[in-house]
């Protein structure tokens, strides 16, 4: 018994040891990690033609990147255009129960904008694919505003079943570049 307790005795100092150690090198690993963490930042370039290199690299590939994405503003406000190319996306969805109209544009420093309000009834998904089709315009739009209501079914088509019509309300500022209010010969300035 003498023996058993002993051995006992032992155990749980080894036991007790075990427990009090273990947190001290988990501590320790992760002050190793840090460290390490910390000496590969201070090996990285901070300054230098490395880092300049890195940076030119990097803002090359970012305007790659945006290069096919971005839509540019145009110069002129082209309302015509923007008419004609809403019309025609409007009708190759087959949308022709809408309405299209302008308001006066509104200045602002980078870019002037032109609000148009479409309205449009169709089915809904018509109607998304008009939105979409809206919001890919060869020109800068931006979608300030959408409104969706469901038409009531009239009484002919009460009895026979059909897909709803939505009625939609879209907001858009088509933008352009700012105009010059005056010539700088006549005492203005351009933007």
């Amino acid at each position: 018994t003498d023996v058993l307790l002993s051995c006992g005795l032992v155990a749980g100092v080894c036991l007790a040891g075990a427990l009090a150690i273990r947190p001290s090198l988990a501590a320790r690993s992760a002050l190793n990690s840090e460290i390490a963490q910390l000496e590969a930042e201070l090996a990285a370039p901070g300054d230098g033609p490395e880092i300049v290199l890195k940076l030119s690299n990097d803002l090359e590939s970012l305007r790659n990147f945006g290069a096919g994405r971005m839509t540019p503003i145009p110069a002129e406000s082209d309302i015509a255009g923007l008419m004609s190319s809403l019309s025609d996306s409007l009708s190759a969805l087959g949308l022709d129960e809408r309405d299209i109209t302008t308001r006066p544009p509104k200045p602002g420093p980078d870019a002037t904008s032109l609000p148009v309000t479409i309205t449009l009834t169709g089915p809904f998904l018509k109607v998304y694919d008009a939105v979409s089709a809206i919001e890919g315009l060869p020109r800068l739009v931006r979608v300030e505003r959408m409104r969706l209501q469901i038409e009531p079914a009239t009484g002919q088509e009460k009895q026979r079943p059909r897909e709803p019509l939505v009625r939609a309300e879209v907001l858009i500022d088509a933008l352009h570049a700012p105009v010059a209010s005056a010539s700088p010969a006549q005492g203005g300035s351009l933007p």
